[in-house]
């Protein structure tokens, strides 16, 4: 019971001093109309987002549009840049527009103002084309064209006609060609007259025999010498002295000039080969070119030759059959010389028959 006073006695303690019923009602309007208020202020920030968002998407989309705006000026520009168009100035799209109209403006009028005369010459160089074509089209005749009635044709057929001429020009060359071979023919054969009748004259000297002979071995002496050369190494030339006995000259001795009989048996070969060929190219010259000498055979003859000479035999002939236009054929029974062509027919008897056999490539 006490209990209960006590706790009472706690609430009417605490009830005194709490507000009035009017004051609680008063703080409840108060505080219901604040809801309202932020309630609305919440909403009204919700409202200024959205408006602020369709803002962006809208400044967005004008800024597309002036980009598009200025890609639209650039590509209606840069046509008529040749023309003198003027720079755009980045920054204020309305001025460059602008600017580009006036220029665009300017020019028409300008250009407006030249048509007539530019009308003009084109019609006289139309008249001039008509004019040329027509006298074109008259010449043809003189040079044996007239089939060409359309001027569109009148290439080609031309074309067809210098290309007959040209076949025609490049006869007549070769007509001139074979008259001046002719002319220089018969120059060569006045020439061989006028040697004909002074070789009749010497004929008549008894100089001549000599010195036809001195000139063959001349002549003889200076192939054969260029040949050595070449199958020597360039060691040997040979010469003549003033009894036409022939001599050889050795690079390797100060060029030294002694008897042909003092060379090695391999030398002397090679000696005697460089005195074959000049003679077998003389003889194609005395024929005219009528006979070629472009084949050599070799029968026998090496077999007492040493190695050493053997050697510098072989060594020769294959200088010879790799550096002239010749082929060297060998008819011998030395085995090491055999053994060094390239290509053999081997002969083989088998009692009373013989078979031939190809060895090499």
């Amino acid at each position: 019971m006490r209990g209960t006073r006590q706790q009472l006695a706690g609430v009417t303690a605490a009830l005194a001093g709490a507000p009035g019923e009017a004051e609680v009602a008063g703080a409840l309007d108060a505080i219901i109309t604040a809801d309202e208020a932020l309630r609305r202020a919440r909403e009204d920030a919700r409202a200024r987002q959205r408006d602020l968002k369709a803002a962006e998407q809208d400044r967005e989309a004008l800024a597309g549009a002036e980009a598009a705006a200025w890609d639209d000026l650039r590509r209606a520009r840069d046509p008529v840049v040749a023309l003198g168009a003027p720079a755009v100035q980045a920054g204020d799209l309305a001025a460059a527009w602008a600017a580009l109209a006036a220029w665009a403006t300017q020019q028409h009028a300008d250009r407006s103002g030249r048509l007539p005369d530019l009308d003009a010459a084109a019609d006289a160089l139309r008249q001039q084309v008509a004019a040329d074509t027509a006298a074109l089209l008259g010449l043809l005749p003189e040079h044996g064209i007239t089939e060409v009635t359309d001027p569109a044709r009148a290439p080609a057929v031309i074309a067809a006609h210098r290309a007959r001429a040209e076949g025609e020009l490049a006869a007549i060359r070769r007509d001139r060609d074979r008259a001046a071979r002719l002319d220089e023919q018969i120059r060569a054969c006045r020439d061989e007259e006028q040697v004909a009748a002074e070789l009749g004259r010497l004929l008549r000297a008894t100089a001549f025999e000599r010195w036809l002979c001195s000139e063959s071995l001349d002549s003889l002496v200076a192939e054969a010498s260029a040949t050595l050369m070449e199958l020597s190494g360039g060691q040997y030339e040979l010469d003549r002295d003033d009894r036409n006995d022939l001599v050889v000259i050795d690079y390797q001795d100060a060029a030294a000039r002694r008897p042909v009989h003092t060379l090695s048996g391999g030398e002397t070969f090679q000696a005697s080969l460089a005195l074959a060929l000049a003679l077998s190219r003389q003889v194609v010259q005395l024929s005219a070119g009528m006979r070629e000498l472009n084949s050599m055979f070799l029968d026998e003859g090496f077999g007492t030759l040493d190695p050493e000479t053997l050697d510098t035999v072989a060594t020769t002939l294959e200088r010879l059959a790799a550096d002239k236009d010749r082929m060297v054929g060998l008819v011998t029974h030395v085995a090491a010389l055999a053994e060094r062509v390239p290509v053999r027919f081997v002969v083989s008897r088998d009692g009373t028959t013989s078979a031939l056999r190809r060895e090499g490539p």
